[in-house]
């Protein structure tokens, strides 16, 4: 770990960790019955110590190797296009869940593929094709082999 960033993030890894244990612990971590079954926040504090951990572990080696500096946050050109992508697509879901609480989920689906698939360059033809064949196959799915209905 050599970079500032890495330890915003371990410090951001480790507040979700402590986070999950707490919430397993209000869950209960041991079983309330005599049959030796885990508590329902028996999974969740494992990850989460698991997570904890392993900041702890990145901490460490960020401390150890303070002597190197490096640019803090910088990226080279080529990521910096990766994070664009990344942050269209965050911006697409929010987009999309918005737009399925307008219209339905039939309308908002396809908008929200046509809009990823030209993030990430794909031409038009393919893009059309693959809005109406992902959103048919979703609702297919979802709609007559799960039982669960868009509303």
């Amino acid at each position: 770990m050599r970079h500032k960033s890495d330890l915003v993030s371990t410090g951001a890894f480790m507040a979700a960790a402590i986070l999950f244990i707490a919430g397993a612990l209000r869950l209960g971590v041991g079983s309330a019955t005599s049959d030796g079954v885990p508590g329902a926040g028996f999974f969740p504090f494992i990850l989460g110590l698991i997570i904890l951990v392993l900041g702890a572990v990145q901490a460490t080696l960020f401390f150890r190797d303070r002597g190197e500096k490096k640019a803090s946050f910088a990226l080279p050109p080529d990521r910096r296009a990766n994070v664009a992508r990344i942050a269209a697509t965050v911006g697409g879901m929010l987009g999309l869940f918005v737009l399925w609480k307008l219209v339905c989920f039939e309308a908002a689906a396809p908008a929200f593929c046509l809009f990823l698939n030209r993030v990430y360059g794909r031409g038009w033809l393919f893009n059309v094709v693959f809005s109406v064949l992902m959103t048919l196959l979703i609702h297919l799915l979802f709609t007559r082999l799960l039982y669960i209905q868009f509303n």
